[in-house]
């Protein structure tokens, strides 16, 4: 979901408890669904509320698919406990993606932050650098002080 237009992490909707819920297609013009997520019960009833045109919602796997409309609704009712992720074909490659948590669905931690790995011996590289880098500058300006007479 990381590069689903609209999505943030920890964005899912909980919509558990509902028998029925609407998700925009399309919305102000956007290539995004909204929500991006959602997490219902088993037995609830999806529908996908056309607001913007051009649009279907397809399943990756297979297990739905919408014409390409502009207005109107498609309805799916999500039975099995999974997860399914969804997409609009003709602006998947523009991040329209979405997906439907069904039923106890294992959560995926979010991956923890990369922290830059870099060797004892570049930092000691680089330490070593500055002081010579400092010297250098520090020489220079005692000879430009305090150097010789040179006329």
């Amino acid at each position: 979901m990381d590069d689903a237009s609209g999505w943030s992490e920890g964005g899912t909707a909980d919509m558990t408890g509902n028998n029925q819920v609407t998700i925009k297609v399309g919305p102000g013009g956007e290539n995004v669904f909204d929500p991006v997520a959602v997490h219902v019960d088993p037995g609830t009833k999806i529908v996908w509320q056309w607001e913007g045109p051009g649009h279907n919602v397809e399943a990756e796997n297979g297990e739905f698919k919408s014409e390409t409309k502009g207005s109107g609704t498609f309805e799916y009712t999500a039975e099995e406990e999974k997860v399914i992720p969804y997409f609009c074909q003709p602006h998947k490659s523009m991040g329209m993606k979405g997906a439907i948590a069904v039923g106890n669905v294992e959560r995926k931690e979010p991956a923890a932050p990369v922290t830059p790995a870099v060797s004892e011996g570049s930092k000691m590289l680089g330490v070593s650098t500055f002081i010579a880098m400092v010297s250098t500058l520090g020489l220079a300006y005692f000879f430009l002080r305090y150097g010789g007479d040179y006329e």
